[in-house]
């Protein structure tokens, strides 16, 4: 896993590489001239509600307290 993102909504969003492959198949340039391998990576995301990754632990953005605490009718 890359990353593992905290959206709204109590939603999460995972960045998987599923595979890098290097000195692959031969590119060429406009020209037709040889430009060296390709390199490729292959990446997955995943979205999902943060109840399936309990054990992630984070401390909460600072809007969403400000939110919170508006909501509660505490004035800043």
């Amino acid at each position: 896993m890359i990353d593992n993102t905290r959206l709204k909504n109590d939603m999460r969003l995972a960045v998987v590489l599923k595979q890098a492959l290097s000195g692959g198949k031969n590119r060429f340039n406009n020209s037709g001239h040889l430009a060296g391998k390709s390199n490729r990576i292959e990446l997955k995301g995943y979205l999902f509600p943060r109840l399936h990754a309990p054990a992630l632990k984070e401390q909460p953005y600072f809007d969403d307290i400000v939110s919170k605490l508006l909501a509660k009718g505490i004035k800043l």
